[in-house]
């Protein structure tokens, strides 16, 4: 086996996270973590699609406007008042969540938040 295929191994070992060229196969301390590359990576589970209205609205509030959806897996369509890129949620052939990359990861986690402190206002 060569080194790049002992990295790649590497890299598949710990769930492609990271750059695959910053793996050092042979030191597994070297490897990224999910928390150091947070930004680019997507997600499959945060955001149910049965909340995505609810979701949509929450991101009007905080200065998203909805465009409309273009292809046959976008779902949702955010951009931000003077953002260049459009923010894209997916829904798969399977599943019951929406799939989101990098800024719309991250904001649906802020949407998580935002709710968690709200209802814990509520119980208390």
């Amino acid at each position: 086996m060569t080194y790049f295929e002992d990295q790649e191994d590497a890299w598949y070992a710990n769930d492609c996270k990271g750059n695959i060229e910053d793996y050092d196969p042979f030191d597994a301390d070297s490897w990224p973590t999910a928390q150091q590359h947070t930004v680019g990576n997507r997600s499959r589970n945060l955001l149910a699609l049965t909340k995505l209205v609810d979701f949509a609205a929450w991101a009007v509030c905080q200065g998203y406007r909805v465009e409309p959806t273009k292809g046959t897996y976008e779902v949702l369509r955010l951009r931000f008042v003077d953002a260049q890129s459009p923010i894209l949620f997916f829904k798969r052939n399977r599943g019951e969540h929406a799939t989101s990359y990098g800024e719309g990861t991250a904001l649906v986690k802020q949407w998580i938040n935002t709710r968690k402190h709200e209802k814990k206002g509520l119980q208390a």
